[in-house]
């Protein structure tokens, strides 16, 4: 993390990280956002709009899911 970190302040900084990462990955499943990344892209004409609304709407919700995850599992 930083060259004055000591091993233990290391250790604090890589266990979040590794919590972090679990989380954002299980809150990416629940929110669907690869499936709906998928079809904002795949999309055409007026239907791209509207899958791109949804993805959008999803993505904007991973933080405080992330959030969610991380404080339950405290």
């Amino acid at each position: 993390t930083h060259a004055y970190a000591t091993p233990e302040q290391e250790a604090v900084q890589e266990s979040y990280a590794d919590d972090y990462t679990a989380a954002q990955k299980e809150a990416t499943v629940k929110l669907k956002l690869w499936e709906l990344y998928d079809a904002a892209k795949n999309a055409e004409g007026r239907t791209k709009a509207g899958a791109t609304k949804k993805y959008e709407k999803a993505a904007s919700k991973l933080d405080s899911q992330i959030e969610k995850i991380l404080k339950a599992k405290k």
